[in-house]
């Protein structure tokens, strides 16, 4: 994700209100189980927020 504030020098902080489902650092978020999550960007009294649904990943496909 990308956050973009005004100054363009302003520090941003990520927050996940789950980190068993999703991890973020620096605005790369990575799922880690199924479920949904809030990823939050927040600087001093401003904040955007993003829900993300993380979905169970397909692990093989059989042909007959």
């Amino acid at each position: 994700m990308t956050a973009t504030a005004t100054p363009t020098d302003a520090v941003i902080v990520w927050a996940s209100s789950n980190e068993t489902v999703v991890t973020v650092n620096d605005g790369e978020v990575l799922g880690v189980s199924e479920g949904t999550a809030t990823v939050t960007a927040t600087n001093d009294t401003v904040k955007a927020t993003c829900e993300v649904t993380v979905v169970q990943s397909v692990e093989s496909i059989t042909f007959n």
